[in-house]
């Protein structure tokens, strides 16, 4: 007869906790007398590659540094908050993911951004080198 196969793996369900069951007037109270802020500000950034890069270059020219830390949250009027960090964190990622042999979501389009990031020395491992020569040398010229 045909070998008797292994029962699929469990599963583990997912639980989703009732807001309305966690935050319970009670916690609420201690949370105000406490000053916990209910609002944070916070607008969902609508920043492009490009505005990102460009905040790369202003962040370079302030710090002289591609190093940013990757908390580092900026604000801008029309286009909520970003975090340049956590870009600069994804664009290392993607070329390690590239490097090992791994699948780049529009290799073409990953190929041209790497290319512009390699451009200005841009450094893939943190703390390897604070750019290349020729940014530096445009950066002096405007």
């Amino acid at each position: 007869g045909e070998a008797a196969r292994p029962p699929p793996p469990r599963r583990r369900k997912l639980v989703r906790a009732d807001p309305e069951k966690l935050l319970t007037p009670g916690r609420i109270e201690r949370l105000d007398a406490i000053g916990f802020e209910w609002e944070t500000g916070y607008v969902k950034s609508t920043k492009t590659w490009e505005d990102y890069f460009n905040d790369l270059l202003d962040y370079f020219s302030s710090h002289g540094t591609f190093d940013v830390p990757r908390l580092l949250r900026m604000e801008h009027e029309t286009k909520g908050t970003s975090t340049l960090g956590h870009w600069v964190y994804r664009q290392r990622e993607m070329y390690r993911k590239e490097a090992e042999g791994g699948k780049i979501p529009s290799p073409n389009l990953w190929d041209e951004r790497r290319e512009r990031l390699n451009g200005i020395g841009f450094n893939w491992a943190k703390g390897q080198c604070l750019g290349s020569m020729e940014y530096q040398k445009r950066r002096g010229e405007k």
